[in-house]
């Protein structure tokens, strides 16, 4: 059987079927190994990251945050006592004792960045953060205005700088 000018595949194909089938073989073993791999590092990820205990660890270590009342009372510590010696020193205020008219928080080691304080009900203030002594921080509260929400106010500090 004699064929066609330039239609030589078919001969060839018949001499190194085996190779290209061995070939394609390893191609689709190794499509499948790497699909199998990144499948169980997928839900290795999956189930780590559902994990409420490895959340709570997460948001302590990237954003660290007290809440704290009136009196000074650490209601939620998400972290920030690790930077903290010890918990805020809360003073009322004066014109309003059932508001916080300073707070003083002495950190473990130098922070560059004063820590972000925040109300968490909503309560607008304006906020005066300047060095103390040593490593302290001090905070003179200014509220401009009050929302009908039950003592104590709770108030959020966020630590920055790390």
């Amino acid at each position: 059987m004699t064929t066609a000018p330039g239609n030589n595949i078919a001969p060839w194909f018949r001499k190194h079927w085996a190779g290209i089938a061995t070939i394609a073989a390893i191609i689709t073993a190794l499509w499948g190994a790497l699909y199998g791999i990144q499948t169980w590092v997928d839900s290795r990820v999956e189930d780590r990251i559902s994990d409420p205990a490895f959340l709570r660890r997460l948001a302590e270590r990237a954003r660290p945050e007290l809440i704290i009342d009136v009196t000074g009372a650490v209601l939620v510590d998400r972290g920030a006592m690790e930077f903290l010696d010890g918990p805020p020193q809360v003073f009322p205020s004066a014109e309003d004792p059932s508001m916080i008219g300073r707070i003083s928080l002495n950190p473990k080691k130098y922070m560059a960045v004063a820590p972000v304080v925040s109300t968490v009900d909503g309560t607008s203030f304006a906020l005066k953060a300047a060095r103390g002594k040593g490593l302290s921080w001090e905070y003179t509260l200014a509220w401009s205005g009050t929302l009908p929400y039950p003592n104590p106010r709770p108030i959020r500090i966020e630590i920055i700088d790390r």
